[in-house]
């Protein structure tokens, strides 16, 4: 009797439980289906658009095989099939022109105009569509960013794409954020469930993720972990193996430094800051510095003035720049020329100014921005779809 009232009560529980998952995926169903445009005028407009797609985004002409093979996913797109196979056909159509829209591929960048293929590609039932109205709810594709509509897609994403629906929530997360103006670079601005969202999405392989974590990681000056992280996506992506390439030359040039004779930039880095003295005739001579030492101090003035791997600190920088001066560099002279040929009506620093500063490349003949900036020349790339566009499309990009 008591083994019949539980397996009765259990059964009961299961039946509610399975009401409830239903209840929740129909109504998750029925917001998304309210977000979605009717699907006659859609396909209508949509096949009533005439524009010039020989030339797209790139500079290049489209081949005849190209113009035919775009022609040919537009036909079947919009053949509103009744069979499984055709739908799924129709569906797959929809989402590359969505893809090709949103990047500019062998069309004219038209977002507004993704939005459209990718609803049409939800309507088909296509798994992929998920992913193209995330995105567009949460970067607006010419419209506003709507977060709760693009919750609800990563929901939906995520029963076919968990680690790419991850990346998405993390960046839902990161939007949601409060501001915080004390807030540093790296990964001290993640949260634990932020950073447990990049993670997964990394195990998971995506590559976007992993991007995004590489780059934190160089913000937290961990740069062996970026460039495995790099290393990790540039199979998939190229912006991965150019950061990768960027994380490389930084660690080499930081090797360099660490092996100079007698003054090295970390043994400038740590002694703590001292008044510039001002030598006299009565004052011993000065032991001239070899150029390798005069590099290392000038190096060192660049990390301060740039904030590279340690803290900003623009009184450090002058002084390093001074002595650097002091022992013959030439950039460094010409950066302190820079420096105080525009100061504040009180003859004081230029904060505006000396940032300006960093980002110039003074060894060159006539100063120009720097490509190494630090971190902030790490890349991602234009869009976390990028990685879903098949590679022969990605040629007619610009």
């Amino acid at each position: 009797m008591t083994c019949a009232w539980l397996k009765r009560g259990l059964l009961m529980w299961l039946s509610v439980l399975n009401a409830s998952v239903a209840l929740a995926q129909w109504s998750d169903d029925l917001q998304v289906s309210q977000s979605l445009p009717d699907m006659a005028p859609l396909m209508k407009a949509l096949r009533n658009v005439n524009e010039p797609e020989s030339m797209g985004g790139s500079t290049r002409k489209l081949n005849e095989q190209a113009t035919r093979e775009l022609a040919n996913l537009k036909t079947t797109a919009l053949s509103a099939p009744g069979d499984p196979s055709g739908r799924a056909a129709a569906g797959q159509s929809a989402c590359l022109l969505g893809l090709l829209y949103l990047h500019g591929a062998a069309v004219n960048p038209d977002s507004a105009r993704a939005r459209q293929w990718f609803s049409l590609c939800a309507h088909y039932r296509d798994p992929l569509a998920s992913a193209g109205l995330a995105w567009c709810a949460l970067d607006g594709c010419q419209s506003a960013p709507n977060l709760s509509q693009a919750q609800i897609w990563v929901r939906r994403l995520n029963r076919v794409e968990p680690a790419r629906a991850a990346h998405f929530q993390w960046l839902i997360d990161v939007q949601l954020r409060p501001l915080n103006p004390k807030a540093t670079e790296g990964l001290q601005t993640l949260s634990t469930p932020e950073r447990n969202l990049l993670v997964k999405a990394v195990a998971g392989g995506n590559v976007h993720a992993m991007i995004e974590l590489g780059i934190l990681h160089a913000q937290s000056h961990d740069l062996a972990r970026a460039l495995q992280l790099f290393d990790q996506a540039s199979g998939q992506s190229r912006v991965a193996a150019e950061n990768a390439a960027w994380v490389r030359q930084r660690i080499a040039a930081e090797h360099a430094a660490s092996v100079m004779p007698s003054v090295t930039s970390q043994a400038i880095l740590a002694a703590p800051p001292t008044p510039v003295q001002e030598f006299t005739i009565e004052s011993k001579p000065m032991v001239m510095a070899t150029p390798e030492q005069a590099q290392a101090t000038y190096l060192a003035a660049r990390r301060f003035h740039r904030g590279d791997g340690v803290a900003l600190n623009y009184a450090e920088a002058i002084r390093l720049y001074r002595q650097a001066d002091a022992q013959g560099s030439g950039h460094a002279k010409r950066m302190l020329s820079l420096i105080y040929s525009r100061t504040t009506p009180e003859g004081g620093l230029d904060a505006v100014w000396m940032r300006q500063l960093a980002d110039l490349d003074v060894n060159a003949p006539v100063p120009k921005q720097d490509v190494a900036l630090g971190a902030s020349a790490l890349r991602r790339e234009p869009t976390p779809l990028i990685d879903l566009l098949p590679t022969k499309w990605r040629q007619w990009m610009d």
